[in-house]
């Protein structure tokens, strides 16, 4: 079989997306709509209020989510959102934080956050992976995406 079998697979940014998606008319979502949809995190905000966790939307604030984030995972009321909690707020402080960095959505309505350099960054799996495996740190993530 040839090696490029896997070639007429639909990548990440095609066929269906994961866990969240974002539409707008025409299939056009504007990077505004998105860092104010995606920046609400509102049950993840109420959370950390509630739990005396300041989420400022800076790369400091995201220490002391990672501090909680496992625990908070096992949470019947937000733990099953987590991941696209997390995410959100994740990319809303790449957004804020970097400049030029903005969000998108790929074809299939995935939210993800667009360097300066043209990488796009899928925060929603990183958050989900970061949370699922209990390695890594929310602010490495960050730093890896400057």
């Amino acid at each position: 079989m040839p090696s490029s079998w896997r070639s007429w697979l639909p990548g990440p940014q095609h066929g269906a997306a994961r866990g969240m998606a974002v539409f707008g008319p025409s299939g056009n979502v504007d990077s505004a709509q998105l860092f104010d949809l995606m920046g609400r995190c509102e049950a993840l905000r109420a959370w950390a209020r509630d739990h005396g966790v300041v989420l400022d939307d800076t790369p400091g604030s995201l220490a002391g989510l990672d501090e909680r984030v496992d625990v908070w995972s096992a949470e019947p009321d937000i733990g099953p959102r987590l991941g696209h909690e997390v995410g959100g707020y994740l990319g809303t402080v790449i957004v804020t934080n970097v400049p030029g960095a903005a969000w998108r959505a790929w074809p299939n309505g995935h939210p993800v956050v667009r360097q300066p350099s043209g990488r796009d960054v899928d925060v929603m799996a990183r958050a989900a992976r970061r949370i699922a495996s209990h390695h890594g740190t929310l602010a490495s993530i960050y730093t890896d995406s400057l």
